[in-house]
């Protein structure tokens, strides 16, 4: 599970950054069939969109991180992340990593609006015919949560 194609970042027990979840909440979904660990000190709520309800996990009664799994027509991660930028301004990096061993794309944009920032990260992750979405700040505390959260995160 460690070895990933050249230029592709390694995460989970595989990183040499990865964060100690052992303590860490789950969450499952057992509608979308998926389940990720989460720190404690997170709340965690769910949002409802036009494409149902999803985790949000909150620091002190502020949105910090937001997970979406959708079911989605196409098969090609490109064509996604394609459709789901036209909002950018910036593109800081793209970089493509591993979620679960399926390929993903982890974007840090500056936007237009995303979920009321205007600077952020997305991971985009394709496994059959369900999308993996996950958003957060530009933080170093949250992109080290995000590393987390990604390394535990299972489809179903």
């Amino acid at each position: 599970p460690c070895d990933v194609p050249e230029g592709w970042e390694k995460v989970g027990s595989c990183s040499t950054n990865s964060m100690d979840t052992t303590n860490w909440k789950i969450y499952t979904n057992n509608d979308y069939k998926y389940s990720f660990k989460y720190p404690e000190s997170m709340k965690l709520t769910k949002a409802d969109t036009p494409n149902g309800s999803y985790p949000t996990l909150s620091i002190n009664g502020v949105n910090k991180v937001y997970i979406e799994v959708l079911e989605v027509s196409t098969k090609s991660l490109e064509e996604i992340v394609s459709a789901h930028t036209g909002g950018v301004i910036k593109n800081y990096y793209s970089k493509q990593r591993l979620v679960e061993g399926v390929p993903a794309i982890q974007r840090y944009d500056r936007l237009e609006a995303m979920a009321g920032y205007t600077e952020g990260e997305v991971v985009y992750a394709l496994k059959g015919n369900k999308l993996l979405k996950v958003l957060t700040d530009h933080s170093e505390e949250m992109l080290k949560i995000l590393n987390g959260i990604l390394a535990t995160f299972k489809f179903l």
